[in-house]
């Protein structure tokens, strides 16, 4: 949320509803996460030699939020910069 109250606020109420819906999002999916993953059944991978909890599916809808925030934040920013027209060689100086 950065972005968007750099270098000055501006759009303060889409600040508010872009956070609420990231929130609304990712807690319920982190307590799902939690609860899943507290005492799951432990397999080993043979593959790799190791031991792991079998949470597969939960793991990736977590990898898939993550990449889905870090997609979020970075079209915020590009869109940011677009908008203050600090964009290409002269952007340190704007």
């Amino acid at each position: 949320m950065v972005f968007i109250y750099l270098p000055d606020e501006k759009y303060p109420r889409l600040a508010r509803i872009l956070g609420a819906v990231l929130y609304c999002i990712s807690i319920p999916l982190w307590i799902v996460y939690i609860v899943i993953t507290y005492n799951p059944p432990k397999i080993y991978n043979f593959d790799g030699h190791y031991w792991d909890f079998n949470a597969d599916t939960i793991s990736t809808y977590m990898a898939l939020m993550i990449i889905a925030y870090l997609l979020v934040m970075a079209a915020v920013g590009a869109w940011r910069q677009q908008k203050t027209g600090c964009a290409g060689p002269s952007w340190p100086s704007c």
